[in-house]
């Protein structure tokens, strides 16, 4: 599908692909879409529309209906306008959606496709639990909302919050200006952002996260890689599995460091530099800050 409307995916009924188009007022042949089905493929392509003043309050829209046992591909891209899918898919090709204004987003429970990508220049993108053996997202300016997604997550926001609820794999996530919040890791995580909170709170996981300006947390159950921390203004915040078994090292040009094990460190004399072998020395933390505390915390 490419359109300039909103496009809504909804269960049909039956067993027929349906595709409905309404406007807002009585639209020249010219302006609706046109459906064509070739080779097993079906495309919706909608005409170009420039919004001009007397045509403000004039909108098409598209509606599609899907069998519920569809398991094909769906690509969905349209230039001013939002995409929303209200009915659970099971795709065994990809899942590509694109808005180059407007948000995206799904009420329904499930979305499963061989791959999912998804990329909005100005719009929120907010679904709910996915599966894939891949899972792309980027917008430029809105939020990243995923409820859970059991597999590789890639995202980024120019401008935006990344928030993760839930889910097992690796993450690499990036946001130039918002906050970073992940919840149930399970895996390996990667982090940048420039201006934006990091947290990240899980069962299990590794981690290499870097802020330039903001605050970090990493909170895990169980540690199954090394952990590194850096931020050039902002404290930093490790909740981490005791017994302890570390190769740490901290340090920070202006705050204190405390750890759950200062008894196993060696301090520099201002107090801002802390190193030593805690247990068995399996897993490596090392964290930088150039202004910000550093507290290490038993979970």
């Amino acid at each position: 599908t490419k359109s300039s409307n909103d496009v809504t995916i909804y269960e049909a009924e039956g067993d027929s692909i349906i595709v409905r188009e309404y406007a807002s007022y009585e639209a020249a042949d010219s302006e609706l879409a046109q459906v064509k089905c070739q080779s097993g493929k079906l495309t919706v392509k909608g005409p170009r529309r420039v919004n001009v003043f007397f045509s403000i309050n004039r909108y098409i829209y598209t509606e599609i209906y899907l069998p519920a046992d569809y398991s094909g591909e769906l690509k969905i891209n349209t230039v001013s306008g939002e995409i929303s899918i209200t009915m659970d898919l099971l795709l065994e090709g990809p899942l590509n959606l694109c808005s180059t204004s407007g948000d995206i987003y799904a009420s329904s429970q499930n979305l499963q496709a061989e791959t999912i990508n998804v990329s909005s220049t100005s719009g929120e993108i907010r679904l709910p639990v996915l599966e894939a053996g891949e899972i792309n997202m980027s917008t430029t300016s809105g939020d990243i909302w995923i409820d859970q997604a059991d597999t590789f997550v890639s995202c980024s926001s120019t401008s935006g919050e990344i928030i993760i609820s839930g889910g097992a794999g690796d993450r690499r996530l990036s946001s130039t200006s918002g906050d970073v919040r992940v919840d149930g890791l399970s895996g390996s995580i990667q982090v940048n952002t420039t201006s934006g909170e990091i947290r990240i709170r899980g069962e299990q996981g590794e981690g290499k996260l870097q802020s330039t300006s903001g605050d970090v947390l990493f909170s895990v159950a169980e540690l199954t890689g090394d952990v590194s921390v850096n931020t050039s203004s902002g404290e930093v915040a490790l909740e981490l599995p005791e017994p302890a078994s570390l190769d740490f090292e901290a340090s920070t040009a202006s705050g204190d460091i405390n750890t759950f094990f200062d008894g196993d460190l060696s301090f520099s004399k201002r107090g801002n530099h802390a190193a030593g072998i805690v247990g068995g020395g399996e897993r490596e933390i090392r964290i930088t800050t150039t202004s910000g505390d550093v507290n290490i915390r038993a979970q």
